[in-house]
């Protein structure tokens, strides 16, 4: 056997934890003597905190390659004996790591079975087999193993090249307006212009500012663009702004203030740009009174908008009149944030600051002003309850001093009804729409119907095959800003929309008159993943992406006969400018697929077939390697955030960059998630770190079943709510061999006691109320932290200093415990990150380091320690 076999072999072996004697799979062609057992006793724990030192230039590959075989500088077995034959299919995918008996024979009953599984044709495209079958795109690849395949997408590519799309509107003119963040840009968000006739979209924010909301700390719904209303004197100048051009108003990131600024055909009023006009007061300390959802008043010149007030209660300017139907006896004051429905005025508030127009709910969203200017709409909703669990939709008529009067409860007051209605919209004959899932448990179109106060379902669902087919339209209101729907312009009874058909977006036309719902066409190439549809002036917009397209604003064009929408190329503006068409040898190609889960209760004993859960499976895919005969890929699961929420189907280059470097990867829409009505949201209820965890477990039991890849070389990861999935995963199951958590949730009890309004409540519905003992229990029960003695393998976390939803102290304590114990650990804190990674640079460094973490301690790829960027405690490669 050549030497470059044997180092291409031995990379392949994972990591050594608990036991001393594993066997590996090896090619038929492959024999060993047994090697002893090299690793030396773990070095005492400290009290250190270790952190990885971030460089912001690009680091050399992991590995060199030559040829067919990849040049490894130190090759360390550990291990105390390896069979010199072929082990059978399932001992071949125990592993050092000791994968669950449950596991091994399913990976043996793959085995038998491997050509025949639907999803091998996905794996053979991307010349990636597994037992010797590469399939026809492999041609004249190099073999290496699997995970250290070289790639052009690169984490800077993979990190720097993706804006993050914000809200969007229409302007005046016709002409598409978004927010943007922009990683290059340390995450500024900048709101941007469509360009006309073609031409370059236009930066219209003040480029010395951040155009970010962070009301409910998510914020969204930061900026808003309008018609600039009358001057209120005869003096156009005097009000600050004219009556031709637009008004950008926006929430400017550093003091959450609100400002306006004078737009004009050709961009900022030049006046104006680098000084905007401030329309709410100076409050200390910057940021404690923040705005969100605004929409203009044009009749009586001003915004309309949420506003969430963290200021003490002695300086909460008392109301002087509100409507609503009541919050807690925690709302205003009382140890969190008072949130309202307020007047912004264009011409700048008096000391008193904005006109408080709705109040007494814990939670307000979406304030929309008919067209008409007489009446006013919006969402609210308290504790308990998140919105996507309880809701109610306002309607209040304005009187002539600016307030509200006649304010009645349109949908939500009836507490025998679950429903959650959201997304409120006026037609332009000043009739109001909104979702809801009242009955049928998913969201819908829906009208009221003032003449008699009730509320009517726009249109039946789809049916496919003579059935039902179980469509949604919208989704959670985690941020501001959501536009699901909107009516198509020149027909007012066609409305356009956003469905979700079994988690993936698909657009519909429903006639509002005949009460049809008609899902159009799938696009070519397809679109699957979709938001921000908006309409204005005869145009019609939404962002959407696809397996093989990022995601993208484009114009929709309805077609004469109203069956259909066409996407519009090009796009006017996607959210990267690399030619991702020269990367397509490096792309895979995802494959939905649905399989079985396996929690205790969760089968579904009133239905045929029983439960399932969804996911979406990338085999990796290289141009120019293909693994070893006999191998298999290892595999990374992703768990998304939330928990309520869902996997993004775009076109992800940091997910490419794990496929085209030899990972398969896995996409869990796991029970809890998004997409697929109420009955699949609410299994999570009750059982946050059980059905999430379970239906993680149960994908890498059909994946491996399904002979797919290496169940030996299993990781996972997550951020926020799927850090929580991913360290659950790896301290109550056997499944997995290492993970990453970026700032994920290790200790539910600190959680609990310390989550910010917004999701004060969340987790009694999650887990329990932790106000009972019985609750308190659970909770203890469920926290990683406090069973750090039941995991098992290496741990990679990722954290931001600056979060506010999930604090700094959770990494810590888990790094402390985990080291303690005596497990490879390695901790990263970003001190200018909040919850989510906006800087290109940090991105970049998380994904690299978590890239080496798993080459390391996952596959046993050695790294010299002049190529090493990351500080991995009681892991010594070197020994």
């Amino acid at each position: 056997m050549s030497a470059s076999a044997r180092a291409a072999s031995l990379a392949c072996a994972p990591l050594l934890r608990s036991r001393n004697i594993c066997t590996l799979p090896l090619s038929p062609n492959l024999a060993f003597s047994p090697v002893p057992f090299l690793r030396a006793s773990l070095p005492a724990p400290t009290s250190t905190t270790f952190r990885a030192r971030i460089h912001a230039a690009e680091s050399p590959h992991l590995l060199s390659q030559s040829g067919r075989g990849a040049i490894v500088d130190r090759v360390l077995l550990r291990g105390s004996a390896l069979s010199p034959r072929v082990p059978p299919a399932a001992e071949g995918l125990r592993g050092i790591c000791g994968t669950s008996p449950r596991l091994a024979t399913s990976a043996a009953a793959g085995a038998a079975r491997r050509g025949s599984h639907p999803l091998k044709a996905v794996m053979a495209q991307a010349g990636n087999g597994g037992s010797g079958e590469q399939g026809e795109a492999s041609g004249e690849r190099n073999v290496a193993p699997f995970g250290a395949w070289e790639s052009p997408i690169g984490a800077d590519m993979a990190s720097g090249a993706s804006l993050r799309f914000g809200g969007a509107m229409v302007d005046s003119e016709g002409r598409l307006v978004w927010a943007e963040g922009r990683p290059t840009e340390k995450g500024r968000v900048v709101v941007v212009r469509e360009g006309t006739r073609g031409a370059t979209p236009l930066d219209i924010s003040p480029p010395s500012m951040n155009v970010r909301s962070r009301v409910h700390e998510y914020g969204g719904g930061a900026f808003l663009v309008a018609p600039s209303p009358p001057p209120a004197t005869s003096d156009a100048t005097s009000a600050g702004c004219g009556v031709e051009g637009d008004l950008l108003i926006f929430s400017n990131g550093s003091d959450q203030r609100l400002y306006s600024l004078q737009l004009t055909s050709s961009g900022p009023d030049a006046a104006e740009a680098s000084h905007p006009k401030p329309l709410t007061p100076v409050v200390e300390p910057p940021g404690t009174l923040r705005f969100a959802d605004g929409r203009l008043d044009m009749r009586r010149r001003r915004v309309i908008c949420v506003q969430e007030d963290h200021r003490p209660p002695s300086e909460t300017a008392a109301p002087s009149e509100s409507s609503g139907s009541g919050g807690t006896e925690e709302h205003g004051g009382h140890g969190e944030p008072s949130n309202m429905i307020v007047a912004v005025s264009l011409d700048g508030d008096g000391p008193e600051g904005p006109l408080m127009l709705a109040s007494g709910a814990d939670f307000y969203a979406s304030p929309r002003v008919s067209p008409d200017g007489t009446q006013l709409a919006w969402v609210e909703w308290s504790h308990p309850h998140m919105p996507w669990e309880r809701s109610r939709v306002m309607v209040g008529t304005f009187g002539d001093s600016g307030l509200l009067s006649s304010v009645q409860c349109v949908a939500g007051a009836d507490d025998s009804i679950l429903e959650a209605p959201m997304e409120p919209l006026w037609s332009q004959e000043d009739d109001l729409y909104f979702l809801s899932d009242r009955f049928s448990g998913f969201w819908s179109l829906h009208r009221w119907n003032p003449a008699s106060a009730t509320v009517e379902v726009v249109a039946e669902m789809p049916k496919q095959d003579g059935a039902e087919l179980m469509v949604e339209v919208g989704g959670p209101l985690w941020v501001f800003g959501n536009a699901s729907y909107g009516f198509i312009p020149d027909s007012p009874h066609h409305v356009a929309a956003i469905c979700q058909v079994k988690g993936q977006s698909q657009l519909a036309i429903i006639n509002t008159l005949t009460r049809s719902f008609t899902l159009t066409p799938p696009s070519d190439p397809p679109l699957t993943q979709m938001s921000h549809l908006v309409a204005g002036k005869d145009r019609l917009f939404v962002c959407a992406g696809g397996p093989s397209t990022p995601l993208s604003f484009y114009e929709l064009k309805p077609s004469p006969d109203m069956a259909s929408l066409h996407v519009l190329l090009p796009p006017i503006r996607a959210s990267t400018a690399i030619d991702t068409a020269s990367l397509t040898p490096f792309l895979s190609s995802p494959q939905w697929i649905e399989f079985p889960t396996t929690t205790p209760g969760q089968e579904n004993t009133h239905s045929v077939p029983p439960r399932t859960a969804h996911a979406l499976f990338y085999p990796p895919k290289n141009g120019n390697f293909r693994g070893p005969d006999g191998s298999l890929p290892p595999l990374l699961l992703k768990c998304h955030g939330g928990p309520t929420g869902c996997l993004d189907s775009a076109l992800r280059l940091p997910l490419q960059f794990w496929t085209s470097r030899g990972f398969a990867v896995v996409d869990v829409n796991y029970g809890g998630s998004t997409g697929y009505g109420r009955e699949y949201r609410e299994r999570l209820h009750g059982q946050w770190g059980v059905v999430d965890v379970d239906d993680a477990c149960s994908c890498v039991e059909y994946l491996v079943r399904s002979g797919l890849v290496d169940g030996s070389k299993v990781a996972i990861d997550g951020s926020s709510a799927g850090g929580f999935t991913t360290l659950s995963a790896l301290t109550f199951r056997s499944v997995f061999r290492a993970g990453c958590s970026l700032y994920g949730i290790g200790d539910l009890e600190a959680l609990a006691l310390m989550m910010h309004k917004f999701e004060k409540h969340y987790t009694d519905t999650l887990v329990a109320p932790y106000s009972t003992p019985e609750g308190k229990q659970l909770y203890q029960d469920r926290s990683p932290i406090k069973h750090v003695d039941k995991l098992a393998c290496p741990l990679l976390l990722l954290q931001g200093l600056k979060d506010q939803v999930v604090s700094p102290d959770q990494a810590r304590a888990m790094d402390a415990a985990v080291k303690a114990k005596g497990l490879p650990v390695a901790i990263v804190e970003f001190p200018d990150e909040d919850h989510g990674f906006r800087n290109a640079d940090n991105i970049k460094a998380a994904l690299e380091m978590e890239h080496e973490f798993f080459c390391r301690v996952l596959l046993n790829l050695p790294l010299p320690p002049s190529k090493r960027r990351l500080t991995i405690a009681n892991f010594d490669e070197d020994t």
